[in-house]
């Protein structure tokens, strides 16, 4: 018979692992999302499988994830920094092979990727996930992820840039580019560049770290593919809950 797993056509004919119907609704197998097949085996197909809801073929429209609020200079050491993802969707999203991408405007390069499944398998609908130093508070049912260092996480700019990509997919939901445009990032797992400013770039900036200033969705989880309308500033940081 066919063993699942072992790229191997153990049973001579032609169809190896998952691509076998000997194999399918296998926990070898998981739901492959466009050919119309209960690979798993739990009674949903493709993208009305759970294991779909990241996946971009089972977008209806926008990606449902955004950057949605983002504080990276401070009076200072930025001692206080952090980013908002926001799931704008209907649905939960999977946290497995998504990450926080942030890239050097220098070179182009990523300089931190932050695997976000560490704080949970999933991020609800209408749920918040913040990435933040220790010293910041964020909203009561907000997800957590904190950084690894006390101070100076986030580059402070001209330009530098965030990414939030799916890595399994190969597939980047949302970026930002602030004080200058990076428009070719290479990012470790993505196999295309990657261009960080969506539509015309964001004017928004934090160049002296004003004390309280960040750079905000504006309406909240507002995505029109156009930087320069989307992100706002704003004296009142909300990481875990809703923008001003």
């Amino acid at each position: 018979p066919e063993l699942c797993g072992n790229a191997v056509d153990d049973d001579g004919d032609g169809l190896i692992d998952c691509d076998d119907p000997d194999c399918i609704g296998t926990a070898a197998c998981p739901e492959d999302c466009t050919n119309g097949v209960d690979d798993d085996g739990d009674g949903f197909i493709d993208c009305a499988d759970f294991d779909c809801a990241a996946n971009p073929a089972c977008f209806m429209g926008a990606p449902p994830l955004v950057i949605n609020e983002v504080d990276y200079d401070q009076v200072g050491s930025d001692a206080n920094e952090f980013i908002e993802i926001f799931n704008a969707g209907i649905d939960p999203i999977p946290l497995a092979g998504i990450a926080l991408v942030l890239v050097n405007g220098s070179n182009s390069l990523d300089y931190n990727i932050i695997d976000l499944s560490v704080a949970g398998a999933s991020i609800p609908a209408g749920g918040y996930l913040v990435v933040h130093s220790s010293t910041v508070t964020i909203a009561a049912g907000a997800q957590s992820i904190v950084f690894n260092s006390a101070t100076n996480n986030v580059q402070n700019g001209a330009p530098d840039g965030i990414a939030l990509v799916n890595l399994s997919a190969d597939f980047v939901y949302d970026a930002l580019s602030y004080e200058g445009q990076i428009t070719a990032a290479m990012i470790t797992g993505i196999t295309n560049p990657v261009n960080l400013v969506e539509g015309t770039a964001a004017t928004v900036a934090d160049t002296n770290g004003d004390a309280g200033l960040v750079l905000v969705r504006s309406p909240n989880g507002a995505d029109t593919d156009d930087a320069s309308v989307d992100w706002s500033t704003s004296l009142t940081p909300t990481p875990g809950a809703a923008n001003p």
